[in-house]
């Protein structure tokens, strides 16, 4: 269950021991603990289950992370806007994606150049590029999305459609990871982007949905494919051009005999419901033991019945929702993310929320973020 960096760390361990066995001076000052923030980056933005090992390695390693020496990571850091300390949040969603930036529009080079160098100027130079390569990323992927989605939009049929593919030979093959993410969400359907290459090759990225085993579906498909490889929830591959509407078929047909029979509906499982008065700071004390958050150990959902919005709901930064809520003696901020275009029923709603403690203009407080919301029910 390892991540790949957590496997180099591992060898790199043994290594170290044989080395040290053999009398090796140069192995006794090694001390690998120094690395172990890397080995926190890589194994949560690889989205490996957090438990047993991996846990172990991104406890300590966020330890060190949140003090690290290294003037690369900490201008990183600086450029991607976190304040206080760095959480398994922060690597997902504001630095893995800036380091894997550079690589998947061309060139990684700057972002292991990053990681080496002592240089604070050059450090800026190079966070400045990963933070620009970053954002160049989110535009293509909004593009494909938006391009997938009405291709996807015209021909779906929900009684009809289990596995989708979709195809573009001008989609860039270094972003549609994220791109067959958000459409899985989208449409609740295990899902297969698929770019192009200039030698008439499609490289897909293949995202699935909870309870469904991604890879061993592919295994049917295989005689289709040059290759693939992955696990349960994500995986790549490669198929020749003039496969691909062979394949898109034969995965639409073995999604399908797994699929038809159960229930659908997206479903959100919700960890506790809440009083409001029971949203206070002890409440996220203790949430906090269960640290680190990420695959299989994800933020507790909770949710609460029953509450008004105190003002209108609000579109912030032109798609995300904003509401305000009087819970006990505190007015909470809700805010849903990519949720703008959502429709807010009249009167009180049941909302479901992950608690986040968050940082503005040197005050800090608690916030709701959003997972899903429905007219309030009876019990």
């Amino acid at each position: 269950m390892l991540a790949g960096v957590g496997v180099a760390f591992k060898l790199c361990h043994g290594l170290v021991k044989a080395a040290r066995k053999h009398g090796l001076e140069a192995a006794n000052k090694l001390n690998l603990k120094t690395f172990m923030e890397l080995v926190a980056v890589g194994t949560v933005a690889d989205i490996v289950p957090l438990l047993k090992e991996n846990r172990i390695l991104v406890y300590h390693g966020l330890h060190l992370l949140n003090q690290t020496q290294s003037v690369g990571m900490r201008t990183l850091i600086e450029a991607a806007g976190i304040t206080g300390p760095v959480d398994t949040y922060h690597i997902g969603f504001m630095i893995g994606p800036r380091i894997n930036a550079a690589g998947r529009l061309g060139n990684a080079d700057a972002a292991l150049e990053l990681m080496l160098t002592e240089q604070e100027p050059r450090a800026k130079v190079l966070a400045q590029q990963l933070d620009e390569a970053s954002r160049r990323r989110q535009e293509i992927e909004d593009k494909i999305v938006q391009e997938a989605c009405a291709d996807l939009d015209r021909r779906f049929d929900a009684d009809r459609d289990y596995g989708l593919v979709v195809a573009h030979p001008h989609w860039h093959a270094g972003v549609i990871g994220i791109v067959a993410s958000r459409i899985s969400s989208r449409y609740n359907r295990p899902v297969v982007v698929i770019g192009m290459d200039e030698d008439g090759v499609g490289r897909g990225s293949c995202r699935s949905i909870p309870g469904f085993d991604l890879l061993s579906h592919l295994q049917q498909c295989s005689s289709l494919l040059r290759r693939y490889g992955g696990h349960a929830m994500a995986a790549g591959l490669e198929v020749a051009h003039e496969k691909i509407e062979e394949f898109s078929a034969r995965f639409n047909e073995v999604c399908a005999a797994t699929l038809r029979q159960g229930d659908r509906r997206r479903q959100l499982l919700v960890d506790a419901w809440l009083q409001p008065s029971d949203i206070n700071d002890a409440l996220y004390q203790d949430q906090n033991r269960l640290r680190p958050f990420g695959h299989s150990n994800p933020l507790p959902v909770w949710a609460v019945r029953n509450v008004t919005p105190v003002c209108p709901p609000r579109v912030i930064g032109g798609k995300h929702l904003k509401l305000l809520f009087s819970m006990g003696r505190e007015t909470r901020e809700v805010i849903g993310f990519g949720m703008g275009d959502r429709e807010i029923p009249d009167g009180p709603l049941d909302i479901a929320f992950n608690l986040i403690l968050n940082r503005y203009n040197g005050r800090e407080y608690l916030q709701l973020h959003l997972q899903d919301l429905r007219p309030a029910q009876a019990d």
